[in-house]
């Protein structure tokens, strides 16, 4: 009897039991050793690509939303922003719906203390200056007004024109307060134009409403691209089916004050008033926007 097997991909034999039994062919075997080899290199391959996808976007992710991250550092106490805690956050229950005007010191009818209520806030804050070498860190370049060193103010030290963005957003929110239209007689009264903030008022009234306009845009901006994603529950009320939305809510919230003090220490003294910039012959001129 013939002892090979005719059949290329498998024989069958029999077993000591009698039993018919399968006989791979050893060309078959490597194939599968091969697929299975194969199988491994290309787990390991897409996996270690994912790998390194997740690192590179933490990376992103960690470059992005640690922007301070060279002004400020355990082991550099001295640096730039050292004064403000990047850090720590605390507990704060936010104000809870109300139709009463004097709910808030910051809501109640014109009058100098509310006013002074906003101003204590530091919507009046002047620029101050950010050193040079600090610039790439908020992608701000030469094309960007510079203060010199001798200005009020500067320390000696010339550096970049900046406000700080807390300040101008309250700056916003205070303007649209004094715009409400129940608020815009007295602020537009000359006798209520002496702080800085309601300079605006005196204004063509097209630039009035550029002015709001912009606050408007700027505001909603911020608001877009933090994107909060908190949420508000709901309080049922009165009548069958009313709700009314609980904003009492409690916050995990960045240290606020120690932003407002920075801006307060370091802003120029009386920029813009008493002292007033020479434009550079060189300077970029932003006509395209005024």
């Amino acid at each position: 009897m013939d002892d090979s097997c005719p059949c290329e991909e498998a024989c069958h034999l029999l077993d000591d039991e009698g039993k018919q039994v399968r006989h791979r062919h050893p060309k078959q075997k490597r194939s599968r050793k091969s697929l299975y080899l194969l199988s491994i290199i290309l787990t390991n391959l897409v996996t270690a690509i994912a790998a390194f996808t997740v690192g590179q976007t933490w990376q992103r992710h960690r470059d992005q939303s640690s922007i301070h991250s060279q002004l400020h550092t355990p082991q550099d106490e001295t640096s730039f922003y050292a004064d403000i805690d990047q850090d720590s956050r605390h507990t704060v229950k936010f104000s809870p719906f109300s139709l009463d005007p004097k709910a808030s010191p910051y809501t109640s009818p014109p009058s100098p203390e509310v006013d002074q209520a906003w101003r204590d806030l530091g919507v009046e804050y002047f620029t101050f200056v950010l050193p040079l070498p600090l610039g790439p860190t908020f992608n701000i370049d030469p094309s960007h007004a510079i203060i010199p060193a001798d200005a009020p103010g500067a320390h000696n030290e010339s550096g970049y024109a900046v406000d700080m963005e807390a300040m101008h957003q309250l700056h916003c929110l205070n303007l649209l307060r004094k715009g409400q239209y129940f608020n815009h007689e007295y602020y537009a009264a000359a006798e209520n134009l002496l702080d800085r903030p309601s300079w605006a008022f005196r204004d063509p009234e097209r630039n009035v409403r550029g002015h709001i306009n912009h606050c408007i845009d700027a505001l909603r901006e911020r608001i877009m691209c933090a994107a909060d994603d908190e949420v508000l529950p709901y309080f049922w009320r009165d009548g069958e089916g009313m709700t009314i939305s609980d904003f009492a809510v409690t916050r995990q919230c960045k240290n606020f004050e120690a932003v407002r003090s920075f801006a307060e220490k370091h802003q120029l003294d009386d920029w813009g008033t008493s002292y007033v910039l020479k434009t550079p012959p060189d300077a970029y001129i932003a006509s395209d926007i005024l």
